[in-house]
Formats: C-alpha cells, sequence, structure tokens
C-alpha cells in the first residue's frame, strides 16, 4: 500500500479508488483528513515530516507531506474543485474510473482514458483559499525550540524516480521568463472554479472542466531538462524570498483548507500546518508579459507555490515543566536593573511590558498592552541595538522599525488589496500576534513627511492607542484587531504620542554588560518560559471586590489632590497591576500588587 508520509497524494488516491470500488466513496475524504490528523498528532511525527523553511526549501520534494509554521496573510474564500471525475476508457474494453481531485491543482488522467466532464459521477466540492508566510521577526531560539529538528533527510515521493526531473516537466518555458512578468490572464493550470455558492451542479462542471488543466494520457507538457527549473529551486530562488511581507525574504504559500476546521482560523494567526506542495504552480507561463517587474511587486498568485492543508494546529508552547516565578522574576530584575544602570523603577517597567498582552478589548482602549516610551535615548546610541538584542534573547517575536523619513515617506505600513493580483500586500504593521516592536524614533532627520508618512503616523498612533490597523481594500477600508507590543526609543517627546503611550525618561545610558550576562545565563531558558507564560497568565487576572473599592478610594483621592487625573491614568494603573499580579504567577489580584502599581505609576509621572 502506498505510504501516507511520503506519497500522500498516491496514498488518497487508492484508498479512494478502494472506497469506490467498495461503494462506500461518500465520506472517504472525511475520513481520509481523519487518518492524516491523527497521524500529524503522533509524538514522533514532527520528527519524520519535513520543516519548510526559508533555508531549506530546495531540500524538499513536492507531493511529500511537509509542514509549515507561518501566519495567516490573506483570506481568498472558498475555491470549488473536482473532487471525483468520471474518466472513460479510449477503448471498450476499459471500463469507465473515477479519478480523484483530492490534494491535487490538477487531474491528471491515467493512460488511455479521456475525462468526461458531463458525467453525472462527477462531483464538486469546496476547499478554502489562504495566503499564509512565514512568522516576520521570528528569533532563531525560538524557532528551533519549536521545531525540534530543523529538517529530516531530503525525502524522495514514491510518485517518481527522478523527482527533479517530474518537477522540471511542469514549466512550458524557463522559469525565468515565468518569473520576470506580470500575471496577465490567470493560467489555465489552476483548478479554481468559482467561489459563489449559487452556482448550478452542472454550471460547476462546466466551468472545473474550463478551469482546470488536465495531464491525459500521462503527459505533462513540455518538459525541461535543466535541473535549475525544478520547483525547489525555483522556490528557494525566486518565489520563496519575495517580498510579500516585509522587506526581510520569507517563504510564501497558497494554503488550501479542506472540510470544515477552516472556519476557525483568522487573520494574522499563527498556525502548524501539515500539508502536501503542489509542483503544479507553474503548468502554463506563456499568457505572463515579459517585464522585470516581480521583485518590485509581489508575485502574482499564480506563481505562488500551493500547499494543500491535511492538518493543523496552533503552535505549542515549547516549555515544559513548572516554573518557579519568585526565583526566576527576582533574577530577571536583578538583570534588567543592572541593563539600566541601577534603574530599578526602568528596569520594572520594561518587564512588565515583555508581560503585556491585550486580553479583553474595550470602546476605548485595550486592557492588558503597555506601549512604552522610553525617552531620554540619545541620538547614534547603542540603545535600539542593545535593546533589539535583549527582546530576540527573551522573546520569540521581534522587529525593529527605525523611524526614518525614507521608510515613513516610501511604503504604507498597513496592508492594501491588490484586485489585480488578487493578493493583499502587506505593510510593516502586519504582524502576528504578540510581536516586540521596537520603534526607533532617534534616526529620524529633518525634513517633511509626504501622504505616505502622514498616514503611516496614523497607523502606529492606531496600533498605540486602539490595537486597531486600517486594511486598504481599494473600496473600502476594515479595521482589523492587532496585539503589538510597542517599545519606543525617543530623545525628547515622541511623535507618536497618545494618552495610551507611557512616557518613561531614562536616568542612565544603558550597561551593555547585562547583554553578555544574559546570553551566558544559566536560567535564559527559564527567562523566556516566564515571559511566555506570563503573557498567558495575564488575560485571566481578576479583581477582587476589595481591590475593586481600594481603586476607587484611590481615584477618588488622586482626584481631589489633581483635577487632572482622568480614566487614562487610572487605566494604566490598573494594567500595571494586573501584570504585577501574573508576574506573582497569581490570577487574583491583591491589595499590595494595587498599591505597588500605584507607587510605580507616580514614581513614573514624577519623573516627566
Amino acid at each position: 500500500m502506498t505510504d501516507l508520509h511520503v506519497d500522500p497524494v498516491g496514498y488518497a488516491a487508492s484508498v479512494f479508488e478502494r472506497n469506490v470500488a467498495n461503494g462506500k466513496s461518500d465520506d472517504v475524504f472525511k475520513r481520509l483528513l481523519n487518518e492524516f490528523s491523527e497521524y500529524c498528532e503522533q509524538n514522533d511525527a514532527a520528527s519524520k515530516v519535513p520543516y519548510l523553511h526559508r533555508d531549506a526549501l530546495g531540500d524538499v520534494y513536492p507531493k511529500c507531506l511537509v509542514r509549515f509554521r507561518g501566519m495567516i496573510q490573506d483570506m481568498h474564500g472558498a475555491e470549488l474543485f473536482l473532487s471525483s471525475i468520471s474518466a472513460d476508457g479510449l477503448s471498450e474494453d476499459k471500463p469507465a474510473v473515477a479519478v480523484c481531485g483530492f490534494l491535487r491543482d490538477k487531474l491528471d488522467c491515467p493512460p488511455g482514458y479521456k475525462l468526461n466532464w458531463d458525467a453525472m459521477e462527477n462531483v464538486t466540492a469546496s476547499r478554502e483559499v489562504f495566503t499564509v508566510i512565514s512568522v516576520a521577526g521570528e528569533t532563531e531560539w525560538f524557532e528551533t525550540a519549536s521545531d525540534g529538528l530543523r529538517l529530516p533527510p531530503r525525502i524522495h515521493s514514491a510518485a517518481t524516480a527522478d523527482p527533479l526531473a517530474a518537477m522540471a516537466s511542469c514549466t512550458k518555458r524557463p522559469i525565468e521568463d515565468c518569473l520576470n512578468g506580470d500575471e496577465g490572464d490567470v493560467p489555465a493550470a489552476q483548478m479554481d472554479v468559482d467561489s459563489s455558492s449559487d452556482v448550478s451542479t452542472e454550471n460547476k462542471h462546466l466551468k472545473a472542466a474550463e478551469s482546470t488543466k488536465v495531464h491525459e494520457n500521462g503527459t505533462n507538457g513540455t518538459q525541461s531538462s535543466a535541473a535549475k527549473n525544478s520547483l525547489p529551486s525555483l522556490l528557494s530562488d525566486k518565489l520563496a524570498h519575495l517580498p510579500l511581507s516585509t522587506d526581510v525574504a520569507t517563504p510564501v504559500f497558497r494554503a488550501k483548507f479542506y472540510g470544515n476546521g477552516a472556519d476557525s482560523i483568522k487573520l494574522n494567526e499563527v498556525y502548524e500546518l501539515f500539508g502536501v506542495l503542489s509542483n503544479d504552480m507553474v503548468d502554463d507561463c506563456d499568457s505572463i508579459d515579459d517585464g522585470d517587474h516581480v521583485h518590485q511587486s509581489p508575485p502574482p498568485s499564480s506563481l505562488i507555490p500551493k500547499l494543500h492543508v491535511v492538518h493543523y494546529r496552533k503552535l505549542r508552547s515549547p516549555f515544559v515543566g513548572t516554573l518557579d516565578f519568585g526565583v526566576v522574576v527576582k533574577s530577571l530584575q536583578a538583570l534588567l536593573t543592572k541593563l539600566f544602570a541601577g534603574d530599578s523603577l526602568s528596569a520594572q517597567y520594561f518587564l512588565c511590558y515583555l508581560a503585556s498582552k491585550v486580553g479583553v478589548r474595550g470602546e476605548e482602549i485595550p486592557v492588558g498592552c503597555l506601549p512604552l516610551n522610553l525617552m531620554k535615548v540619545p541620538a547614534g546610541s547603542e540603545t535600539a541595538e542593545t535593546l533589539a538584542n535583549i527582546l530576540s534573547l527573551l522573546c520569540d517575536k521581534v522587529d525593529v522599525l527605525p523611524l526614518t523619513l525614507e521608510v515613513l515617506n516610501s511604503k504604507p505600513f498597513a496592508p492594501v488589496k491588490d484586485y489585480s493580483r488578487e493578493l493583499l500586500t502587506s505593510g510593516r504593521l502586519q504582524l502576528a500576534d504578540g510581536t516586540m516592536l521596537l520603534i526607533d524614533e532617534t534616526v529620524m532627520q529633518a525634513g517633511q513627511l509626504n501622504e505616505i508618512g502622514l498616514r503611516n503616523i496614523a497607523f502606529l498612533r492606531s496600533v498605540i492607542s486602539s490595537q486597531k490597523l486600517a486594511y486598504d481594500f481599494k473600496y473600502h477600508v476594515a479595521d482589523f484587531d492587532t496585539d503589538i507590543n510597542i517599545l519606543v526609543l525617543s530623545e525628547g517627546k515622541s511623535l507618536l504620542q497618545c494618552p495610551s503611550l507611557r512616557q518613561l525618561p531614562l536616568q542612565s545610558p544603558l550597561d551593555r554588560s547585562a547583554l553578555t550576562d544574559l546570553t551566558s545565563d544559566p536560567l535564559l531558558n527559564n527567562y523566556r518560559h516566564l515571559v511566555h507564560a506570563v503573557r498567558a497568565l495575564s488575560e485571566r487576572v481578576a479583581i477582587p471586590e476589595v481591590v475593586r473599592n481600594s481603586i476607587a478610594d484611590v481615584f477618588v483621592e488622586l482626584r481631589k489632590k489633581d483635577q487632572a487625573t482622568d480614566a487614562f491614568q487610572l487605566h494604566d494603573m490598573i494594567t500595571v497591576a494586573r501584570l504585577l499580579t501574573a508576574l506573582d504567577g497569581q490570577t487574583d489580584m491583591t491589595l499590595p500588587q494595587w498599591q505597588s502599581a500605584v507607587d510605580f505609576e507616580q514614581r513614573r509621572r514624577a519623573r516627566l
């Protein structure tokens, strides 16, 4: 029997054929998905299934089972496809057979047969389509910890004795010619039928027939013997490193989900996908005009490699075992205090910043996030580099945004839909939840912001104040929720100043020796575990009645002393108290934690 792991497409086809022969084909694909899911959830599956990362795309052959950890970057809705089509024999001694369309972009017609597009036995199904990219800013230690093994030895699909030759056969002219051009009409190689739900069964079959490229009599079109035109070469050299997300090269896939499981998938969330990498993405490049545009803009959708997903799950924590919060927090506080040259208040706020996470989204400001503005940072100092390194050692996702005029004025920070290519062009702020974004204002030079720059400032302020980002869909604008930890470095008052941005002037330059200490600290993994655990814990913090009464009393007293005390200041104190509670490993806020938060906030404001 064909192996599920080495040749999942062949395995699915053999199961399909066996069930058709036994008259049990009604729910065969549902049972196949369950079988794939059970296999992928086995404890040793991760060590067997190759992981697609940006450095090893060329080591994976198509049509074998692979896994990819990525962020949902765009949602395309449902795509109709022929899950089963009847093929008639070209001679009388060959009875009609059913051809499986599961896990395929094109239908392979058996030798000696011809597909019957009008057969009543043909079955049309749907699959949900998403664009998935690698997680921007993912740190190396987390990638290694989450993956276990980077990539097992190269796997050859049992479906072909010469994988390179088979993959090269999907081109009609050199790959370079296809990549150096615009999309034009969508190639017929795609099995993208029709996403509308009111199409009749007959029309569905007709549209599927018209838009599906068929491999009849075992042929794949004009073959090329050049190994450099193979799919691995294409992925690693061109498509996998196009700037679809940010200026950093990143793998891009068009992921196709089967069944009803995709209903819970959300934009910008990170998932681990198990699926089949298709080698059918480029079968007809003749409709693509020549021109060197592929590096100046995202690739056309027809050139994005396809990943047929058989199982997916949210990322699991790479940390195991219990954590002694008291010991680990005390040790990390001491190290951060050294980093801030003995400034314990700055160390405490930086630790709270690491632990912050959007918990509840209120009408005006979200609860739980702590945007922090470290002020009095000299221009030309190593502060940004030092803090970026600290964050990269402690957190799983870190991005640095130097706020120069060139960066602000060049491209929108928010995503823009390109309907001509059916792509959502990402902006710098389309980041996965939990990303630590360090914004360096100290590199800003004198000059004038253009329209794009002014809009980018507005985008940044929106994320800081409400954790929302406006996506431009050309005909309308839609706000999407974000959960980005903002850390702003500025010499004086920030260009992004708003009530939600907590200002904290530094008292001394950073002590860079703390970075060396952290790198060699035997508790480093415990610190990482702490940050990961506290972020999850902070969402569950409750405020008992006795603490609620104290909060009301303190707010009344502060208002008596200073009428300028407002709801934003109260929100700041409650947020800090929540984070201090989580850092103590607790979920019920206590009076000492609330009183400490009030003290911290008063000391912070005294510096302004």
